[in-house]
């Protein structure tokens, strides 16, 4: 492999990555090049991307090994595995949990003490199923803001294929219709925002009033400047090694795959707030809540019958 077709060492997809020399250039052939003796072979991934960064892995058993594109007899790696199926689980998972939230929330309304008991419980059976399925039982890939980052960039929804886009939009779709669903009922972030705030401790906080609202419009600041990053980094003025940079940050991936992937420190900070402040993340940093509530107003349910439409009684 000439050192014009070797990639660099920051480069995320530089696979099995070797430098001996020590030209900060990989000696070792791109995918699907290697000479025979290196004994590797190509092995096709759909769904989850590959030549990720440790941060985004997606694991596929408890031994992780990032940077993986085929395996050999040195490096019996195998992740991502099952990507397709990891992605076909999650959009059919949110397609129907999403439907059975939106009934459910319509159904189940009132003010009365035993009608609120019933949509609490109804919310957490939906956000139990939201952890097992969407969150832990696929170790936390598909990342919806992952996913929200990858239509900004370049070639980015060919890169997610049409069930990635699927899972991005349907949350966008019934946030236009019926309000924030995704973020109330399914999203496995904040049901497990939800859990940790059910930890006793001194101190709880679930801040309300003119004054939350106020500190919670710097997740729209995070949204801003977010998108405005992907943008330069599509347009070429900005240059990064792996251009989801929120990834290496985001608290999602990390927290369902029990810490073997991702940000440790960004996982813990946010599981300890949470604690204390009823879902400190979706309040305070989550861009893509932010960028939902600009679609929740529209309520075209409501103004489809020719109803008003009411407030977004979603928290945060």
């Amino acid at each position: 492999c000439t050192e014009e077709r070797a990639c660099a060492a920051e480069n995320p997809g530089c696979a099995l990555f070797t430098d001996t020399d020590g030209n900060g250039r990989c000696d070792n052939p791109l995918p699907g090049e290697a000479p025979d003796s290196a004994e590797v072979s190509a092995v096709p991934v759909i769904g989850c991307p590959l030549g990720l960064p440790p941060e985004a892995a997606c694991p596929g058993s408890l031994a992780m090994c990032p940077h993986w594109f085929g395996q050999s007899r040195a490096v019996p790696c195998s992740n991502p595995s099952g990507g397709g199926r990891r992605v076909a689980i999650s959009l059919t998972a949110l397609s129907v949990l999403m439907i059975m939230s939106t009934v459910l929330s319509r159904r189940l309304k009132g003010r009365k003490p035993h009608e609120k008991l019933r949509r609490n419980l109804a919310c957490r059976t939906v956000h139990g199923l939201s952890l097992i399925v969407l969150g832990f039982g696929i170790q936390g890939c598909f990342c919806p803001l992952g996913a929200f980052q990858y239509v900004f960039l370049k070639n980015g929804p060919a890169f997610l294929g049409w069930m990635g886009v699927a899972i991005l939009v349907i949350p966008f779709l019934f946030a236009s219709f019926f309000g924030r669903i995704f973020c109330c009922w399914v999203c496995p972030m904040g049901a497990m925002q939800e859990l940790a705030f059910q930890i006793p401790s001194p101190g709880k906080l679930n801040p309300r009033g003119r004054v939350s609202r106020a500190v919670g419009r710097f997740r729209f600041v995070v949204l801003g400047a977010v998108v405005t990053l992907l943008l330069l980094i599509r347009s070429g003025t900005v240059s990064v090694p792996w251009p989801a940079v929120f990834c290496r940050l985001d608290p999602f991936r990390p927290i369902f795959t029990l810490f073997l992937s991702g940000s440790a420190v960004a996982a813990g900070v946010t599981l300890i707030l949470s604690v204390f402040v009823r879902r400190f993340f979706c309040r305070y940093l989550c861009f893509m809540g932010a960028a939902l509530s600009l679609f929740s107003p529209l309520r075209l349910y409501s103004r489809i019958r020719g109803k008003k439409p009411h407030g977004d009684d979603c928290e945060p």
